[in-house]
């Protein structure tokens, strides 16, 4: 966006303010939505004839002869006898679906995003960078947007006009529109539409009785009244950034034609969301709750979790402790409400700061009925019995019977707190006195000298393993020796045998 709050009128020494429009934001999304719609209402309705795919005399055979009902030509004597027709799926017949002269030819558009992308297409002229990439010649061009006097507005003969835009620094975009007229790919060249032109320059103006008759025969260059803003020309191709040429009138028409009544400073939305009175304010983010797994499976990696790690159990009861105090603290609805009334008053009062009406905590002097319009009750001090006097509470009959209920309710669970205290210490009780009786036992065995091993056990079990392990290791290896010499002995009988088949082979071959 630009970013000058003033334009120069070229020749004419003379200093205007920068319309409020170039500063909308600029949206290819929106020009492009806009710019198809637009384009697709100049086509011109087109159809077949009436009669086309019907244009021969064709009847069906109909059934019993093992051939399709499609109407087949009639006759004889040549290939075409005998075959469909009229079907879509025949070879001259009519085409399915064709396109109709009466059918819905014109896209609408809404007003209002229609005026949006005429604002983003004159917000995104004002960028240098951007009518540089769409492929315009502007290096002599002192300034953008190119503003010019009301003087050009009377020229009428073309060799002035093209004098003028040269003095402007445009020479060399126009004579790239005249130099580079290509041959256009695909049918267009056989309807009417051989070549394609590049485009030049667009002038802006206020008045066109003159200035169009000078213009119309300079290839690429384009003329538009101020009122009649087109995006098929300021965005030719949905491509942003037209080189614009302005008269001083039709500028500075442009803030009454779009009700452009912006503030005198824009404010920048980062800083604001990120400063302190801003996040001071805000609730925190709370996590995406996830959903609870139910059924057989969910039970059972559960189950696995708490084998693998013991300490589920106790986070999940932490956790549930935490939740319950959350819980505790958000039905208090006093302090809720207090928290959201402090909030209220802390956002209202930064909001009056930022429109200039408080500063350093207090009104500004000529502004108070302007901070009592807009921000009522800002700096008004807060009653501390405010909550009272909006929620009185119950009433004192009500009060005893809330207090009875819960007297009730509490020897109710002091009773049933006894009973379980008294089942608890009878169990520990009885598992006390199991332990203590398979102590003593143990004690008895381990004095009777059942449960010792003496040293001299030890070592002669340990020697009973040693002798069974080698005594095994001897009888695999004696095992292996023998096999070993059977192994031996086949191939020696098998080399002593003679070989038939070498015995035959020596034989003469005239004798059997």
């Amino acid at each position: 966006m630009s970013a000058r709050p003033l334009v120069t009128v070229q020749r004419e020494n003379k200093v205007i303010p920068l319309p409020k429009v170039f500063l909308s934001p600029i949206r290819y999304d929106v020009i492009q939505f806009v710019h198809t719609l637009m384009n697709l209402n100049g086509r011109a309705p087109y159809a077949v004839t009436r009669r086309a795919g019907h244009q021969t005399s064709a009847e069906s055979w109909g059934t019993g002869r093992a051939v399709a009902r499609i109407p087949r030509v009639s006759g004889g004597g040549t290939h075409r006898s005998g075959q469909g027709a009229f079907g879509n799926m025949c070879r001259g017949g009519h085409r399915f679906g064709q396109p109709k002269t009466f059918r819905k030819w014109n896209k609408a558009c809404n007003v209002k995003i229609r005026k949006l992308a005429v604002r983003a297409a004159l917000a995104a002229s004002a960028v240098p960078a951007l009518v540089l990439a769409r492929g315009h010649s502007i290096s002599k061009v002192p300034e953008i947007p190119l503003v010019v006097s009301d003087n050009f507005e009377k020229v009428s003969k073309t060799r002035a006009a093209l004098k003028f835009l040269a003095r402007m620094g445009l020479k060399e975009d126009c004579l790239r529109c005249k130099y580079h007229r290509n041959e256009r790919a695909g049918k267009g060249k056989v309807r009417g539409r051989k070549r394609k032109l590049k485009k030049g320059p667009l002038i802006i103006c206020n008045n066109m009785r003159h200035l169009h008759l000078a213009l119309r025969n300079i290839p690429g260059v384009d003329i538009m009244h101020v009122k009649h803003l087109n995006l098929l020309r300021l965005c030719p191709g949905g491509h942003v950034g037209r080189m614009i040429v302005w008269t001083e009138s039709a500028f500075k028409k442009l803030d009454a034609k779009f009700r452009a009544f912006l503030p005198g400073h824009v404010v920048d939305g980062k800083r604001v969301l990120n400063s302190e009175e801003v996040q001071g304010v805000v609730r925190k983010k709370h996590p995406m709750k996830r959903k609870v797994k139910r059924g057989a499976r969910a039970n059972r990696q559960k189950t696995l979790r708490e084998q693998l790690n013991p300490a589920v159990r106790l986070w999940a009861k932490q956790e549930k402790q935490i939740r319950k105090q959350k819980a505790a603290i958000r039905s208090d609805a006093r302090v809720s409400a207090e928290v959201r009334h402090a909030a209220m008053l802390k956002r209202k009062r930064w909001m009056a700061t930022v429109a200039g009406l408080i500063k350093d905590g207090k009104v500004v002097p000529g502004k108070e009925e302007e901070l009592k319009k807009r921000f009522p009750r800002v700096l008004d001090p807060v009653d501390p019995k405010w909550w009272e006097k909006r929620n009185p509470g119950p009433s004192k009959k009500k009060q005893a019977a809330d207090l009875e209920k819960r007297r009730r309710r509490q020897t109710v669970e002091k009773k049933q707190r006894i009973r379980l205290n008294e089942a608890r210490a009878t169990l520990n009780k009885e598992l006390k006195e199991r332990r203590e009786a398979k102590h003593k036992k143990l004690q008895e065995l381990k004095k009777a000298g059942k449960l010792e091993l003496t040293p001299e056990k030890r070592k002669e079990r340990r020697d009973k393993k040693i002798k069974e392990r080698n005594a095994a290791r001897k009888a695999a290896r004696e095992a292996g020796l023998k096999r070993a010499e059977a192994r031996k002995k086949r191939h020696e009988k098998k080399a002593s045998k003679p070989d038939p088949k070498k015995a035959d082979a020596k034989k003469p071959a005239g004798k059997k």
